[in-house]
């Protein structure tokens, strides 16, 4: 249960982070591109490489602290670190087709997602 708490609080730390992030980036480059999103999940893919690498053989931080940082925080921050850190695996492992198939999939099925609930919603309304 203390995990499942900690993974929260830092999820909720995560998603504050990425709002208030979000609106400052806003207020200095406009609306007309989304920059917060792009800076956001840049962010997010530094971080989880960095502290995947730290965390890799180490007792730096407890297993409930690394998956606090890591599912909490930068899941509620960016899920595109997780995206990009398991595509970069795949690839680092030698198993660079499953990684571009990662790629393409969440890429094309998360439009093709976008797009239909889009239309269902035009449906409902």
């Amino acid at each position: 249960m203390k995990q499942v708490i900690l993974i929260a609080v830092a999820g909720a730390m995560g998603t504050v982070s990425r709002y208030g992030l979000s609106q400052f980036t806003h207020s200095i480059l406009g609306k007309g591109f989304p920059w917060g999103t792009l800076i956001i999940n840049v962010v997010g893919c530094f971080i989880i490489g960095l502290l995947a690498t730290l965390f890799a053989d180490s007792n730096i931080l407890s297993k409930e602290l690394q998956l606090a940082a890591t599912v909490g925080f930068l899941g509620a921050f960016t899920t595109f670190s997780a995206f990009s850190f398991d595509s970069y695996s795949f690839f680092s492992s030698g198993t660079w087709q499953i990684g571009l198939i990662n790629i393409a999939a969440n890429i094309i099925i998360g439009m093709l997602a976008v797009v239909g609930g889009v239309g269902v919603a035009k449906l409902i309304k």
